[in-house]
């Protein structure tokens, strides 16, 4: 509570210093407005400090408002007015924003403090169960070790308090244990980053669908260098076919023009039978 008081400090200051503006505007004005020779000009509104000390006491913090109201009703309806129309702003609008602002701060800090306890808490556990998957101790985790996972009840456990389905996990684990078919390791880091993102409840930022159009851009640069390299491959093969074929006395136009004449001819029956 006092990390959010303090995270908060800004936005506090900002709200009493409203307040503040406020008070004091109220009060030049009810100071000028009120009846010199009434009662309320020498109990309330006497000079301006007085009269901001009045209003926050009586308007902002609401104690014994009728004993100060009433008096400034019967002595000046415009005072009135005015008096409820700084308890409106103060005491109902700011002051109850100063509440909001408190409470949201308050709560965001609150959820973060409770995501940190819970990556402490992951850590701590997942730390063993890695270290007894990792069979080869050489502080990452391979695709056969990490199957492996569904033997180890305390994981499993572990796995369910979290809200995290060991089996879908074990089925999107793969993305993160292959890169192009080929089988990669994980760091510990990698594999408590993929446990707590798929947690149950999380919800999706712009961060991960940047980080999701990363790997899909990777995946598409890499099938079109793969392509680019058949491509190259295939007219490597058609350029030294040409060459065999000129090497015999053959020139590649007359087996294109070949093969397009036997096809037409192939064609022709079959579009007299269908006529």
């Amino acid at each position: 509570m006092i990390k959010g008081m303090v995270k908060a400090a800004a936005s506090v200051g900002y709200t009493l210093g409203l307040l503040l503006l406020i008070t004091y505007v109220f009060s030049i004005a009810l100071r000028n407005l009120v009846p010199p020779d009434s009662e309320i000009a020498v109990d309330y509104f006497s000079s301006v400090p007085e009269a901001m000390h009045n209003l926050i006491i009586f308007g902002t913090f609401l104690d014994a408002l009728s004993d100060f109201i009433i008096p400034v009703k019967e002595q000046s309806p415009v005072c009135f007015c005015f008096t409820w129309a700084y308890i409106a702003l103060a005491a109902m609008t700011v002051m109850n924003m100063l509440i909001g602002v408190l409470c949201e701060v308050i709560s965001a800090v609150a959820e973060e403090e409770k995501e940190s306890m819970m990556v402490d808490k992951v850590n701590e556990k997942f730390g063993a169960i890695v270290n007894q998957l990792d069979s080869n101790n050489d502080g990452t985790l391979s695709w056969e070790e990490f199957e492996k996972i569904l033997d180890v009840p305390e994981a499993l456990q572990e796995l369910e308090s979290m809200n995290v389905d060991a089996e879908c996990m074990v089925d999107m684990a793969e993305d993160f244990f292959f890169d192009e078919g080929e089988p990669v390791p994980v760091s510990f880091d990698m594999f408590m980053e993929m446990v707590l993102d798929l947690r149950g409840g999380q919800q999706g930022s712009v961060e991960n669908i940047m980080a999701l159009q990363k790997r899909f851009n990777k995946k598409f640069f890499s099938m079109k260098n793969r392509m680019d390299g058949v491509e190259s491959r295939v007219e490597n093969i058609d350029n030294l076919l040409d060459v065999i074929l000129r090497k015999k006395g053959i020139e590649p136009k007359q087996i294109a023009r070949q093969k397009t004449s036997i096809s037409l001819g192939s064609s022709h029956p079959s579009q007299q039978g269908s006529s």
